[in-house]
């Protein structure tokens, strides 16, 4: 089943959360982000993606994207603020990490849902243990890739966690 998106609710919606983002974004990251490129913080795209999420509400989604760029400066700094993290924006560590096989896409379920499949025992058995920073940049890369598809934004993700061992 496809799901029809209704116009209007991002029609309401765009203008809204741009009035609240106007209103609050004074000293924040996001607000940097906006100084180094205006284009990539203000893409129609980009942020229908926040609205997608908190089902249209404007206040919600404008902070919900300070937090998000809080935490994108966190774990990558300032020079990978304003762009789409690859691969190649993972250091070393990341990568082992995410070749540990922790964490991984497992195709959709039968409502059309990302699944994320998570065995917390892979990491605890890798031979170097990864910090949380590491875990942290994963997870976000894995998740900004499947927000890239449309069909996530609007019909969510399903996580299921396993533990392994003691």
């Amino acid at each position: 089943d496809k799901i029809i998106e209704d116009d209007t609710f991002l029609n309401c919606a765009l203008p809204e959360l741009e009035s609240h983002l106007a209103n609050t974004k004074s000293g924040s990251v996001y607000e940097m982000a906006e100084s180094i490129d205006a284009a990539y913080v203000n893409d129609k795209a980009f942020r229908v993606m926040f609205l997608r999420a908190n089902e249209y509400d404007a206040k919600s989604t404008a902070d919900q994207m300070f937090r998000f760029f809080d935490l994108k400066n966190q774990l990558f700094g300032t020079d990978k603020l304003v762009k789409d993290i690859t691969i190649e924006d993972l250091d070393d560590d990341d990568i082992a990490c995410l070749k540990a096989g922790w964490i991984q896409l497992a195709g959709r379920d039968r409502s059309g849902r990302q699944v994320f499949v998570h065995i917390g025992g892979l990491l605890r058995d890798h031979a170097s243990p990864f910090t949380i920073q590491n875990t942290l940049r994963v997870v976000y890369y894995y998740i900004m890739k499947a927000l890239q598809s449309e069909e996530t934004q609007l019909r969510g993700t399903v996580s299921i966690w396993y533990g392994i061992g003691n």
